[in-house]
């Protein structure tokens, strides 16, 4: 695979969902390779700030998508703050439902004020790092899949939730990596 060499960089995106509550982020990447979110501010949302390699199945926005795969991507220095405010089963940063999202890097944020959420590794996602960020006041991070790497954040007033949805499926008698 060969990167898309997408950047998204220096914007402040906020209140952005007036049409739809759930599943409108400010930020969407479906079917990316190489993509590079940094140095954004993103708030005042009732869902999810950041969505990658998500599977659409219920999504109001993209009905018709089987789902969106993400590689190599990688998130950092970005502001995320008072996001996940109405709705529940989310993360400030989403990402769901695949094993085919591996090697994407969430670093360097700070993230503070999110409801249910802070980061979001739900349903077989694999492979993620996350690492270096600010963690402040509320929301956890959830990992489920495998191989996913939590390390070296500083997390105050929130925690790191390890999921077992999948854990028989994925890892059979192994540990998480966290």
């Amino acid at each position: 695979l060969v990167s898309g060499e997408c950047v998204i960089d220096n914007n402040s995106i906020h209140d952005f969902e007036l049409k739809y509550k759930v599943y409108l982020p400010g930020v969407r990447l479906y079917n990316t390779v190489g993509a590079m979110i940094s140095h954004n501010e993103i708030y005042n949302a009732s869902h999810s700030g950041i969505i990658y390699g998500h599977a659409a199945e219920g999504d109001v926005y993209m009905p018709d998508k089987a789902g969106g795969r993400g590689i190599d991507n990688i998130i950092e220095y970005n502001a995320l703050h008072h996001l996940v405010q109405a709705s529940s089963d989310a993360g400030g940063i989403y990402s769901d439902r695949s094993v085919a999202n591996p090697d994407n890097i969430i670093r360097y944020n700070i993230i503070a004020e999110i409801g249910d959420y802070s980061i979001y590794l739900g349903d077989a996602c694999a492979g993620q790092q996350i690492y270096g960020n600010l963690f402040y006041s509320g929301g956890s991070i959830k990992c489920d899949g495998r191989a996913n790497t939590v390390r070296d954040n500083v997390m105050v007033y929130s925690q790191i939730e390890y999921g077992t949805k999948y854990r028989g499926m994925y890892l059979g008698d192994g540990e998480p990596s966290i």
